[in-house]
């Protein structure tokens, strides 16, 4: 995932544009869509991988694990063992990620750490980058958005360097007023703006709830 903020400019532009068209769609009601997901009493997981506790801000818990097989990627036995056994070489890197961050105000340093830690998590056995992705999201919720294969093909499978065209694309006030819009006000403190974004985007794709493969 290295690269540069100013690398990725012109796939940002073209990551805006694609946001922007999915919220002013005339053919899906998004408001309604993210409504409908984070309803607690229907099949969702609505906010619970976002609210459950603990999560302690640059350790794993065991809650972290249970919120990402709320969004159908369990993690095996195996790996968890893995994580436990490399948890002081993947909480030095936690540190080193401010919790307030957001994703468009990365640095540079903050990105290369955040790179760092996805290959920590992608050399463990039974972690493709859709179950890394949901635990840097947990840790990270306002930094490190969610990879899945919708989020994927909504980009045009144009995701190799996900983050910082995303930032780039989120550099917009207005587009973030748009998506911040999208968000049930009962919610306002409780998900994060990049988090309200992966649900409009997943709940868009068709064959909604979708399955998952093993390779996730």
């Amino acid at each position: 995932m290295g690269s540069t903020r100013e690398d990725c400019r012109d796939l940002g532009l073209e990551y805006r544009g694609r946001i922007a068209t999915l919220i002013r769609s005339d053919s899906i009601d998004v408001k309604e869509s993210v409504r409908r997901y984070l309803d607690p009493a229907g099949p969702f997981a609505a906010h619970s991988f976002d609210s459950i506790k603990s999560n302690p801000a640059n350790r794993l818990d065991v809650a972290d694990f249970l919120a990402v097989g709320f969004l159908d990627t369990p993690i095996k036995a195996a790996s968890f063992r893995e994580l436990k056994r490399r948890e002081d070489e993947i909480s030095a890197l936690l540190e080193k990620l401010p919790t307030g961050r957001k994703l468009w105000e990365m640095t540079q340093d903050e990105y290369e750490t955040g790179d760092a830690l996805w290959s920590v998590l992608r050399s463990i056995k039974g972690l493709g980058p859709t179950r890394v992705s949901k635990i840097l999201a947990r840790k990270r919720p306002k930094l490190f958005p969610i990879w899945d294969s919708r989020v994927d093909a909504f980009f045009e499978h144009k995701t190799e360097r996900f983050w910082w065209p995303l930032a780039v694309a989120l550099e917009d006030r207005d587009l973030r007023a748009q998506i911040r819009d999208l968000k049930p006000p009962d919610l306002e403190d409780r998900i994060s703006l990049i988090r309200v974004l992966d649900i409009a985007i997943w709940m868009s794709g068709a064959d909604v709830p979708g399955t998952v493969g093993d390779d996730d």
